[in-house]
């Protein structure tokens, strides 16, 4: 804008604010996950990532930066999340934090019989049980073991002293065998002292991704370094990457009523401003394991889960012979029917397939037994505020619908999914919309850029039926002098997500007037 002081001869222009603003574009299916991932096996040059957010749009993103484990899939929370998320409903994104630290989460093992192969293929090699590995011993012979401790600068693994009090031979890495500490593959070397086929005795300590606990996943703040750890770091996603987290789930985790109950806390007032849901499972395995559907409703209400921005799930689901949370797949149906609606969260994602093959729980054998739950079963859950699976017609599918907080709290905007993420959703688009604004004059003119802009979109989203209809205002009774004088403003939003359809009935009458038809 071109400006002058004093005198002016000439012609000048100015520029006033646009009196309406685009609305800004808000993601309504960002996964933020806390779990475990197979951090250790990244290459030794590969920086770890412990409590540190790291976004993902892709399954190839992930095992690159977090590293990936076939043979243990279920071991690693998160590799069922990226799995289901991205290969099966081509989901995005998910902002994902990983809590196990290698270097902190640790078992040692001691006296573990080690014997190098001597095929071709693998001629020299031996594997240990365990990858993740730091503080290799090996000593022969194979039921041998070193008389004195041996320091090895991180842990003092004690591999005792034989029975004849013989001495032990202590063989040297880098001299005797070189080992891969991601793998945990050990190779003799030719000059060395270990001779091929032999069968030594290997002491160690490993990465043990069973010594995380439901704390790491609560998280907190660092005594040591004032940084926030695990579900805490929820509020780092914003400032990080400029994205609003949406769904918080915690695979496996959230079976644990600790987590559960965090992870709704965690859900309300985001950087202070925003909301999300967060999905958890009731346990279907262990020893909580719910494993009658007319024992879920005790289980949520003993334990707590009842938050409104909570949507209880039970039992689990299975994909060929892998048992994932119902939790893990409905985040990913949650994103695959928003995407159905060009990302606007209007619908429900219950009574949707799941890519599964079937539903049930792990009995105390470790066997997997099938549930099926006829219509009757599935409703009754429903009526508690539980998504099930419903295999009534087409498939197996989402049946729910209803928040946590259901039925003790039916107010629309908490008890119905699509309402209450819908609300979300309109909420964060709102903020960053108009943040804009903040600490602008409050004249008549800022005011109308509000109303009008806002009527417009909620005219708009009518029209195309996202809404049944919506208002705003300013009030003057909801705006006293003193507040306005202190530079607090409010408005007034009415807004009416459309309802899902429930409950469908027809009345059916035998009518016999239509016997005339005989006589015409």
């Amino acid at each position: 804008m071109a400006t002058t002081t004093g005198y002016r001869h000439g012609v000048y222009t100015r520029e006033v604010p646009t009196s309406l603003l685009p609305a800004r574009s808000v993601d309504s299916a960002v996964v933020f996950a806390v779990g475990t991932a197979a951090v250790h096996k990244l290459g030794s040059d590969a920086k770890v990532p412990v409590n540190e957010p790291m976004l993902f749009y892709s399954y190839d993103e992930f095992v690159t930066a977090m590293g990936w484990d076939a043979d243990n899939f279920s071991d690693y929370t998160l590799q069922e999340l990226v799995y289901s998320h991205f290969a099966l409903y081509r989901g995005a994104p998910i902002i994902a934090v990983n809590v196990f630290d290698p270097g902190r989460h640790r078992s040692e093992v001691s006296g573990e019989s080690l014997t190098f192969k001597t095929t071709m293929l693998e001629d020299g090699t031996a594997r240990l049980a365990h990858p993740g590995i730091a503080s290799l011993v090996l000593s022969s012979p194979a039921n041998g073991v070193n008389p004195a401790s041996v320091d090895n600068g991180e842990a003092d693994v004690d591999l005792g002293g034989l029975e004849d009090g013989s001495e032990t031979l202590v063989y040297t890495e880098g001299e005797d065998y070189i080992v891969d500490c991601a793998t945990g593959l050990v190779t003799i070397l030719e000059e060395g002292r270990i001779p091929q086929g032999a069968t030594v005795s290997a002491s160690y300590v490993h990465a043990d991704v069973s010594k995380v606990t439901a704390d790491d996943i609560i998280g907190g703040i660092e005594p040591s370094t004032g940084d926030p750890t695990g579900l805490e770091l929820i509020d780092d996603v914003f400032p990080r990457f400029g994205l609003v987290p949406s769904i918080v789930v915690c695979p496996k985790f959230c079976e644990e009523d600790s987590v559960a109950i965090v992870m709704a806390a965690k859900c309300d007032d985001i950087n202070g401003l925003f909301q999300a849901i967060c999905l958890v499972d009731i346990p279907s395995d262990g020893p909580n394991a719910v494993t009658r559907y007319t024992n879920v409703p005790g289980y949520k209400e003993k334990h707590n889960l009842t938050d409104k921005f909570m949507v209880v799930c039970w039992p689990k689901v299975r994909l060929a012979n892998v048992v994932y949370g119902l939790a893990t797949h409905l985040a990913g149906v949650i994103a695959s029917t928003d995407a159905d609606h060009e990302g606007i969260p209007m619908a429900s994602p219950s009574n949707k397939n799941l890519s599964i093959t079937s539903c049930g729980y792990v009995d105390s054998e470790g066997e997997w037994k099938e549930v099926w739950l006829d219509l009757n079963k599935a409703n009754y859950l429903n009526g508690q505020g539980i998504y099930t699976v419903n295999s009534f017609d087409g498939g197996l599918k989402t049946w729910g619908g209803r928040m946590a907080c259901y039925p003790s709290n039916t107010d629309p905007k908490d008890a119905q999914d699509s309402i209450r993420r819908f609300f979300n959703w309109y909420q964060v688009q709102f903020i960053l919309t108009y943040f804009v604004k903040v600490d602008d004059p409050i004249t008549r003119r800022l005011v109308k850029t509000f109303l009008r802009t806002e009527q417009i979109k909620l005219d708009g989203w009518t029209g195309s039926e996202i809404i049944l209809g919506g208002t705003i205002s300013f009030d003057e009774s909801e705006n006293p002098l003193t507040d306005l004088i202190d530079g607090i403003m409010r408005f007034h939003i009415r807004v009416t997500p459309p309802p899902s359809a429930r409950d469908v009935e027809a009345v059916f009458e035998f009518d016999p007037e239509n016997m005339k038809a005989l006589f015409s």
